[in-house]
């Protein structure tokens, strides 16, 4: 690793780096990023996460859900770079984007759970707990399973993040 200033070392810490979100991308990597990684601790359920990706089956949605900023998408970006997982799962990191200007992020959960009804694989999702409740309430009556299952993950106020849904 070549010499940084501690300043920028620190930087890389803060949550309004843009080291603090992670996202899949195809840029060189560099100091920053080598130094993000030795200062990455895997937490519990990270592990937890992985035990379920080992036992997942072709169709099941699993959601890691959480607060914004809390390393969903760092733990989710891991998985998808990990090998073992590439080519067995459909992920997707941001359940609040969408791809048209006009479509809302509830439409757009209603287009990926359709095109997941068509994959053999299962779909890892990464998503907040405000946006998932939002889902529950708002999303599409042709997904009232799905909303069932969100809906009594929710009410039972467990404190697993991650979701199992078969559908």
């Amino acid at each position: 690793m070549s010499a940084i200033t501690l300043r920028k070392a620190l930087g890389v810490l803060a949550k309004s780096s843009s080291f603090s979100v992670t996202t899949v991308t195809h840029r060189q990597r560099d100091v920053f990023d080598q130094l993000k990684e030795q200062l990455f601790v895997k937490q519990d359920i990270e592990k937890d996460l992985l035990h379920h990706l080992d036992a997942a089956k072709p169709g099941e949605i699993i959601f890691l859900c959480g607060s914004s900023g809390d390393g969903k998408s760092e733990i989710l970006t891991r998985c998808q770079s990990n090998p073992r997982y590439q080519q067995r799962f459909v992920f997707h990191l941001d359940a609040t984007h969408s791809f048209a200007p006009q479509q809302t992020a509830i439409d757009a959960l209603d287009d990926l759970f359709d095109n997941h009804q068509k994959q053999l694989y299962p779909l890892l999702v990464g998503i907040n707990t405000g946006m998932l409740a939002n889902f529950a309430r708002e999303g599409a009556e042709r997904h009232h399973v799905l909303r069932f299952v969100i809906d009594a993950f929710l009410s039972s106020q467990q404190r697993a993040f991650i979701i199992l849904c078969h559908v």
